[in-house]
Order: structure tokens, then sequence, then C-alpha cells
């Protein structure tokens, strides 16, 4: 879904602060300073990564799946799920709060508030082998590259060719924009609630309305213009 065509104002962060809550995870080579050049950078375009369905090959990125209705009864009312500290938390997707979550992106989209967004929805192929079960992280720690330079001369391009075939077979969404929007971006990821229809959670017969918020405590992976990862957050 393309970016509309409109003059961007900056953001009011008396309304949408920056995001603060984690400080940003490098995945190597970006370090602290690198990840601060980057989102210093005025004219660069990035992208937010959220799993919808497999696990993103970072180690300490969320994990995603998508439950029934039923299963989701069976929880928490919070689809995420409380996780040990240094461990990526699970989210937990329905259909209904995916497809909700296609229209609050494509609203805050055409309120023209956070710049030019553009949306996509990778699914990957049937037969992908990738399964929550067997999960397959490429370490962001320096020591996985550090071993693995000495073998690869291209070390980093060849780590990031392996994560991008491991993408392939993920579920995601990828929400594009430009690098000053970033932090406020992420934000409105961390605070989006999912509406239950008709009131009530998906599952829940005669559940009291709440709003969910899914994405709070995620860990995200941030995609530089090139789509390498930098950083976690």
């Amino acid at each position: 879904m393309p970016a509309p065509a409109a003059e961007f104002q900056p953001v009011d962060s008396d309304k949408i602060p920056p995001f603060s809550k984690t400080l940003p995870l490098p995945v190597a080579p970006y370090d602290m300073a690198a990840i601060n050049e980057l989102l210093s950078g005025r004219y660069r375009r990035a992208a937010w990564l959220i799993p919808v369905r497999g696990s993103l090959p970072w180690d300490g990125a969320s994990k995603a799946v998508i439950s029934v209705e039923t299963q989701l009864a069976s929880r928490s009312p919070t689809p995420c799920l409380p996780v040990p500290v240094s461990q990526p938390s699970t989210i937990i997707w329905t259909p209904d709060s995916l497809q909700h979550l296609w229209i609050f992106l494509g609203s805050i989209q055409q309120a023209k508030h956070l710049g030019p967004l553009s949306l996509s929805f990778h699914a990957a192929p049937a037969d992908a082998f990738l399964t929550m079960s067997e999960p397959v992280w490429e370490s962001n720690r320096p020591s996985y590259y550090t071993q693995h330079s000495s073998a690869h001369t291209t070390g980093d391009d060849f780590a990031t060719d392996i994560c991008r075939a491991h993408l392939e077979g993920i579920d995601y969404i990828k929400v594009y924009h430009d690098v000053p929007y970033s932090l406020f971006l992420r934000n409105v990821l961390d605070a989006y609630r999912y509406e239950a229809v008709n009131g009530q959670v998906p599952g829940r017969s005669g559940a009291i309305d709440r709003k969910i918020r899914i994405l709070k405590g995620a860990r995200l992976v941030f995609m530089d213009e090139h789509s390498k990862a930098a950083f976690l957050m």
C-alpha cells in the first residue's frame, strides 16, 4: 500500500512522544553509534517489521502465531504472553485482530501525522519449512560475526543473505517510513489497541469489553534503507 501524496508536517511530540521504554538492541554490524547516526538521518527511509506468523531470524526478536478464537479464549485476555526477561515475547494474533491491525495501519497512513507511510504484507509460501517449534535465529551478538568473518570475506553480507532467506518462510507486515518518524511510529505501534468485535473479545461469550495491547512488550526489528536489520526495539 503506497504512501499518499501530500505535504507532511513534523510530529507534535506533545501528542505523540517518541518511544523510550527500551533502548535499541543492535544487530551486528550496527552498534549504538551507527544506530544514532541512522536515526539522525533526515532523508532516509526505514521499516518496522511486525511478525504475523513465525520466528524472525534475529536473536531476541518477538515471534508470532495465529490462534483460532477458541484458543485465545483459553489464555489470558492479553495476547502478549509473559515471558522471562531477555527472551523474545510471543505475539498471538487472530484473523480478526490481524484485519483490525491492517485497518489501523491504513488509518494512520491516511491521517498523515507520521510522514509518508507505505505498507506491505509478506506471506510465506505454503510449504515454508520454518515452524514455531524449530525456530532458526541468527545471533545479533558480535561474537557470531567474528567467528565467521575468517571463513567468509563478506561475513556481514553472507549473514544478511541467510536472514533474508529465512524471512521468506515467515509472515510479516512491513511498515516503511521516513527515519525522522521512526521512534514516534514505534510508540504508536506499542500503544495500538485491538478493539474486540461487537464489544467482546473473540471466543469469550459475554466477555466484558476491553481493548488489548497486542504489541505491548514486543521486540520489533528495525530495517534500514538497504533492508538490513539495524536493531531490535
